[in-house]
């Protein structure tokens, strides 16, 4: 809460000088007042300059600091909480910043936040000003429970909604561990036997006038290019770049249309990949049409959410059509790719139901447990794949090594 310094006349006349805290500098001047005060001076005390948050304000913007996904569904639930308690969302969002978070920023998000609501912004307004952490969508959802007086229940379904996202991150993540294990061990080994071992045959090879196969040839080459700290140093500083020129082309519209309708065309990634656009295009719609939100303005949010251009595309024209009146909502998912038909069929009895909300909160229950399901059968697939790989490689070095030696034996 920001600290005001003040200077008044008491009734003898007398000036007196202190500090107090108050939400705005005007309510500071009605605090003294009815204290029969006669107000001469009163100033905001600007808080000292705290370097480290100017830094991760600073990073923040570049896009280096960021808050973990699991924090920002905490803090929403955290707040709903707060508020089903009775709390004014200001000291809400007081005690919010005293917490301890696994995002050191949300700390500084927080103050900023209250900072915002206490010079008479509302909740919607001051989270707008962190996109980076609260989406576009986000931010609808609250100032719409802000215009109809259910911010309450919206924070709380918006945690819920946090959390389901969460939960699934998190099994895609504990899915990829093992192959990437795998894969780092798988290079290690290589590594070291390039490093290590390899030198240990190249000393016994320079002594033969033999004439090495094209397989030995460039496994020596690579050895002696591990030996050489330049090289070494010289692909280090490539992969930064290279890495950092992917993301690049990754942000070009039609590079990552190609590269997902590549993902789409493979057969078990593929399958995972609709799965979770389609979780999370239902798991939405349910919220927004459950907060009272047209069709229209349900389609507006999807397409920024969905995480896919492809699905973005085909939002935006479902979209037009029902705008344009030439279909409906359920309709046009029967034209999508994303949804098997039985999607469409469900919605169309829930328009005529009235029931949109509560399908496509199924819909999304189904395809999370789709989700799941996938995600297991792809790990029978890649566990079986990643060995197979790595002992192609050992085998690769290991014939490599010992074909020479073979040849030289046939010699003598």
């Amino acid at each position: 809460m920001p600290e005001f310094h003040y200077e008044v006349r008491d009734s003898s006349g007398r000036l007196v000088k202190g500090r107090l805290e108050s939400n705005t500098r005007e309510r500071a001047v009605r605090q003294l007042q009815e204290l029969n005060m006669v107000v001469v001076v009163v100033q905001e005390v600007k808080p000292a300059w705290d370097p480290l948050s100017a830094l991760r304000r600073a990073l923040h913007r570049w896009g280096y600091e960021r808050v973990d996904s699991r924090d920002v569904a905490v803090f929403t639930r955290q707040l709903s909480l707060l508020m089903a308690a009775g709390i004014p969302i200001l000291r809400a969002l007081d005690a919010l910043r005293e917490q301890v978070w696994v995002s050191p920023y949300l700390n500084v998000i927080c103050a900023d936040l209250s900072k915002a609501v206490s010079e008479g912004n509302r909740l919607s307004v001051a989270l707008s000003k962190h996109p980076r952490v609260f989406s576009y969508t986000y931010v609808s959802l609250v100032k719409a429970g802000e215009s109809s007086g259910t911010l309450m229940e919206i924070l709380s379904r918006l945690s819920t909604y946090l959390e389901r996202n969460y939960r699934i991150a998190q099994k895609l993540k504990s899915a990829l561990v093992y192959p990437a294990l795998v894969f780092t061990l798988s290079l290690t080994m290589v590594f070291l036997m390039c490093s290590l071992v390899l030198p240990m045959f190249l000393q016994f090879f320079d002594g033969l006038s033999l004439r090495m196969p094209a397989a030995t040839r460039g496994l020596i080459a690579i050895g002696t290019a591990l030996g050489n700290p330049w090289v070494i140093g010289a692909f280090a500083l490539c992969i930064p770049l290279i890495v950092y020129q992917v993301h690049l082309l990754s942000q070009i519209s039609t590079v990552r249309l190609r590269l997902e309708r590549f993902v789409l065309g493979l057969p078990v990634l593929g399958t995972l990949f609709v799965q979770l656009v389609a979780a999370r295009f239902c798991r939405t719609a349910s919220i927004l049409l459950e907060c009272g939100m047209g069709q229209m303005q349900t389609l507006d949010l999807l397409g920024d959410v969905v995480g896919s251009t492809v699905m973005g595309d085909e939002v935006e024209y479902m979209r037009t059509n029902i705008r344009d009146g030439q279909g409906s909502f359920s309709s046009e998912l029967l034209q999508t790719s994303f949804f098997p038909p039985i999607c469409g069929h469900m919605v169309g009895a829930a328009e005529e139901a009235g029931t949109m909300p509560t399908i496509f909160a199924r819909l999304a229950d189904f395809f999370e447990e789709a989700v799941d399901e996938t995600i297991v059968r792809a790990l029978a697939l890649i566990e079986p794949m990643m060995l197979a790989v790595m002992g192609t490689l050992v085998g690769l070095i290991l014939i490599s090594v010992f074909q020479p030696i073979y040849s030289l034996l046939e010699n003598l």
